[in-house]
């Protein structure tokens, strides 16, 4: 899609040396935190395991402060103790039955995708966004293809239903991440990590809905602090 995007309006699909290295890495952990992402919901809740991982827009504030592209405030250090007490109350309800593989699979996810953001926050200052997405995507396509070509259970869908969720769910998938870069260069990491953090609500509304995961009244308390937490800590001083 972004090489098709590219050719079709003009634009330049080769990036500088530099670039295109930094990108190209960026992919490499891009898979490295999808497949610890997928092992926590393999593992855990799917809710639970989306909790985990949206710690990642605070961390993404965190990192981008240590390397002087954002100010930590005390605001930013409050909210990450609001945050995690709010996700301590979503997993507490259920603690004999989480795995802890699983939640350090999701802390490895969040902290992944963090410095993904991060990094990208500063590559994409001078670069076009859908030319680093590009290289980005690309590293992180072929490393996945190889690791599935030495994976003996790689299985795809069988029916015609399995295959439109398939095709669909790449192809939605694709625009946002897509969408989500553009952001980042227009508006910074910070800024963008802000617009998802509606996303848990509709991760936790699906599991509810589509995969039949019962949410206690604590477990719903600790989304509402986690997720609130989060959006006022994206918001202007």
């Amino acid at each position: 899609m972004l090489f098709l995007i590219l050719l079709i309006s003009g634009k330049a699909i080769i990036l500088e040396r530099r670039p295109a290295i930094t990108a190209v890495i960026l992919g490499l952990i891009s898979v490295i935190y999808t497949f610890a992402l997928l092992k926590a919901i393999e593992l855990l809740p799917v809710s639970i395991a989306i909790l985990i991982f949206y710690l990642f827009p605070i961390l993404t504030v965190f990192i981008l402060a240590i390397f002087g592209s954002a100010r930590l405030t005390t605001k930013m250090i409050v909210t990450a103790f609001i945050v995690f007490f709010g996700l301590s109350l979503a997993l507490a309800v259920r603690f004999g039955e989480l795995n802890l593989i699983g939640i350090l699979a999701g802390l490895v996810s969040a902290i992944g995708f963090a410095i993904v953001c991060s990094i990208s926050n500063r590559l994409m200052y001078d670069q076009d966004s859908r030319q680093v997405t590009l290289y980005l995507s690309t590293a992180a396509t072929a490393t996945m293809i190889v690791i599935s070509y030495f994976v003996d259970d790689v299985q795809f869908p069988v029916t015609t239903a399995g295959w439109a969720g398939f095709t669909f769910s790449n192809i939605l998938y694709a625009c946002g991440i897509i969408g989500f870069y553009i952001s980042i260069s227009m508006v910074g990491a910070g800024a963008a990590t802000f617009f998802l953090n509606l996303e848990p609500i509709v991760v936790v509304g699906a599991g509810y809905v589509f995969l039949d995961q019962m949410i206690s009244s604590w477990q719903m308390g600790g989304v509402a602090i986690v997720v609130g937490a989060l959006i006022y800590a994206s918001r202007p001083a």
